[in-house]
C-alpha cells in the first residue's frame, strides 16, 4: 500500500510539472507573438519588455531561452537605430524651425519696411530688412506717429516696433492669427496708446491690456449679440461687428460714444434703438445688407457723419432729418424700396456720391440741383421718366448713371454738366438726343445702348474725348458724318441696329481697335471692303 502511495504522488507530480510546462510554453508564445507584432509597429522598446518576459517563461527550455534572448538583443539594436533617427530627424526639424523662424523675421520687416514706406509723414527709404537704415533717416521715424500692419498674415509684432519713439496707434485688423500676449508684451515696452485688433472673443486678450485696444473687429462669429465685454470698452473708436447673426441693438450701444466708426454690414437689424443717436461722435456708419424697413429720428444727431450707408435694406422712406447730416460726403441706399427723396435732401451741401440704384424713384426732387458738389450720381434700375432741369446745377458731377429707367428725352441741361467724363444711359426709351449733348467735352465713355434711337445729333462729333461709344441695340438707319470727329474712339459698338452702309468719315477713327457691326442690315462685300481699308488696324465684326 505505501508502494501504491508513492507512485500516485510521483505521477501527481509529474502531471503538475507536464501542466507548469504548458502554460509557461502558451505565455512564453504569447510574449513571442506581441514583440514580434511591436517590432513590425516599430515600437522596439516595448517590444524589447516582451521578449525579455519570454525569457523569462522559457524556463529551462533552452531553445526557447535563446531565441528570446536574440529577439532581444535585436530590439536593443533597433532602439539604438531608432534613436539615431530621432537624434537625426530633430536636428532636420531644428534647421527647418531655423529657416521658418529667418522666413518669418524676414516676411515681418518686410512688412514694417511697406507700412513705413506708405505712412505719409515718410520721406525717406524703409529698410529694416537690411539694417541699412541710415541715421539721417532714423531720425525721421521720430515723425512717424501711427503704422498699418493690417491683413499682413503676421504672426507676432516686429521687435523693431521700438525703433518709432513718437509711435502712437497700430492697426492689426486682419491679423487673428497673431501671438497677442507676445504683440502685448511689446506694445507696453513702447508709447503706443491705440491699437486696432481682429479676434474672435475679446477674452482673446489678457484683460490687462484692454485700455490699449482702440478698435475691435469680429467677424463671421455668428454673434447673436454684441458681447457684453465689448459694450464696456468706452474708449473704442472703431467697431466692426459685420457677417454675424446680430437681429437687434441693446441700448448700451449708447456707452460706446467715442465710436467714430461703426459697420454692422451683413447682419439681421430690422430697427435701430433711438439711442444710436447718442453716437455724436461717429463719421462712418454702415449698415449695409440688414432688414432695416425705417430708420429713427434720432439720427438727426449723427451730425460728424461723413459716410452713411444702408445698401440692400427694406427703407421705404427717409426721414427729413436726413436732411440735417450737412457733412455727409458719401450717400449708399443702393438696393431698397424708396420710391421718393425728402426735399430736405437739397441740404447736404458736402455730398460727393450718392447712390440711389436698384429703387423705385418714378421722379426726383428739384433740390437735388441743390448738391453742387456731387461727383457721382448713381440713379441706375429705377422707374425714372423723366429728369429735373435742375439735373444741369451738377456742375462737378464726373459720373451719372441712368440706365435701366423709363427715360424717354432728357433736358437740355445735360450739357450743363461740363465735367461729366462717363454718363450711362443703356435701357431706356430714348428716341432722341438733346443737340447740347455736344457739349460734354470731357466725356470719354458714352453707353446708349437698347433705346429707340433713329439718329444721332450732328453735335455727337463734339465729343472728341470719347474712347468708348456704345449705340448697339436702337433702330439707327445711318450715322452724321460728324462721327468721323470721334478720333480718339477705340471701341464703337453698332450691333443690331438698322445699318447698311456708314460714312466715308469713319475712316478718321484711326485710333479705334473694335468695331462691332453684326446684326444690322445686310453689308455689301463691296461695303465690307471699303470698311476693311479704311480702317485696316480695327477688329470689324460683322
Amino acid at each position: 500500500m505505501k508502494k501504491n502511495l508513492i507512485t500516485t504522488t510521483v505521477l501527481l507530480l509529474l502531471a503538475i510539472s507536464s501542466f507548469a510546462q504548458g502554460k509557461n510554453l502558451t505565455t512564453y508564445n504569447n510574449y513571442m507573438q506581441q514583440g514580434d507584432g511591436l517590432s513590425d509597429s516599430l515600437k522596439f522598446f516595448e517590444a524589447y519588455e516582451c521578449y525579455d518576459n519570454a525569457e523569462y517563461w522559457a524556463g529551462r527550455n533552452k531553445n526557447h531561452k535563446q531565441k528570446a534572448k536574440d529577439a532581444r538583443a535585436k530590439a536593443i539594436t533597433n532602439i539604438k537605430k531608432q534613436k539615431i533617427t530621432a537624434d537625426s530627424l530633430l536636428i532636420v526639424a531644428n534647421n527647418e524651425l531655423a529657416k521658418a523662424e529667418e522666413m518669418q523675421r524676414k516676411m515681418e520687416l518686410v512688412i514694417l519696411d511697406k507700412a513705413v514706406e506708405k505712412n505719409k509723414k515718410w520721406k525717406g527709404s524703409a529698410m529694416f530688412l537690411r539694417g541699412l537704415l541710415i541715421e539721417s533717416e532714423r531720425d525721421r521715424l521720430y515723425e512717424i506717429d501711427s503704422l498699418d500692419l493690417s491683413n499682413s498674415a503676421i504672426l507676432r509684432l516686429p521687435n523693431e516696433i521700438k525703433e518709432f519713439p513718437n509711435l502712437k496707434h497700430i492697426n492689426l485688423l486682419g491679423n487673428n492669427d497673431i501671438d497677442w500676449q507676445d504683440c502685448f508684451t511689446k506694445i507696453e515696452t513702447t508709447g503706443i496708446n491705440s491699437v486696432y485688433v481682429s479676434v474672435n472673443d475679446l477674452s482673446d486678450i489678457d484683460s490687462s491690456y484692454w485700455h490699449y485696444i482702440k478698435g475691435i473687429e469680429i467677424l463671421k462669429n455668428e454673434l447673436t449679440e454684441i458681447p457684453e465685454n465689448i459694450l464696456q470698452q468706452k474708449q473704442l473708436t472703431y467697431l466692426n461687428l459685420s457677417y454675424n447673426e446680430l437681429s437687434s441693438l441693446p441700448k448700451e450701444i449708447e456707452d460706446l460714444t467715442s465710436l467714430t466708426y461703426l459697420s454692422l454690414d451683413f447682419n439681421e437689424l430690422s430697427s435701430l434703438p433711438k439711442e444710436i443717436g447718442n453716437l455724436t461722435n461717429l463719421t462712418y456708419l454702415s449698415l449695409d445688407f440688414n432688414e432695416l424697413s425705417s430708420l429713427p429720428k434720432e439720427i438727426v444727431n449723427l451730425k460728424n457723419l461723413t459716410e452713411l450707408s444702408f445698401k440692400n435694406n427694406h427703407l421705404s422712406s427717409l426721414p427729413k432729418e436726413i436732411g440735417s447730416l450737412k457733412n455727409l460726403t458719401g450717400l449708399y441706399l443702393r438696393g431698397n424700396k424708396l420710391s421718393s427723396l425728402p426735399k430736405e435732401i437739397g441740404n447736404l451741401k458736402k455730398l460727393t456720391e450718392l447712390n440711389l440704384s436698384y429703387n423705385y424713384f418714378t421722379n426726383l426732387p428739384k433740390e437735388i440741383g441743390d448738391l453742387k458738389n456731387l461727383t457721382e450720381l448713381n440713379l441706375y434700375n429705377n422707374k425714372l421718366s423723366s429728369l429735373p432741369k435742375e439735373i444741369g446745377n451738377l456742375k462737378n458731377i464726373t459720373e451719372l448713371y441712368l440706365g435701366s429707367n423709363y427715360l424717354s428725352s432728357l433736358p437740355k441741361e445735360i450739357g450743363d454738366l461740363k465735367n461729366l467724363t462717363e454718363l450711362y444711359l443703356y435701357n431706356n426709351k430714348l428716341s432722341n438726343l438733346p443737340k447740347e449733348i455736344g457739349n460734354l467735352k470731357k466725356l470719354t465713355y458714352l453707353d446708349l445702348d437698347y433705346n429707340e434711337l433713329s439718329s444721332l445729333p450732328k453735335e455727337i462729333g463734339d465729343l472728341t474725348n470719347l474712347t468708348g461709344l456704345d449705340l448697339s441695340s436702337n433702330q439707327l438707319s445711318n450715322l452724321p458724318k460728324e462721327i468721323g470727329n470721334l478720333i480718339n474712339l477705340t471701341k464703337l459698338d453698332l450691333s443690331s441696329n438698322q445699318l447698311s452702309n456708314l460714312p466715308k468719315e469713319i475712316g478718321n477713327l484711326k485710333n479705334l481697335t473694335y468695331l462691332f457691326l453684326y446684326d444690322n442690315e445686310l453689308f455689301t462685300e463691296e461695303e465690307k471692303q471699303k470698311l476693311e481699308k479704311w480702317l485696316p488696324d480695327c477688329l470689324i465684326t460683322f
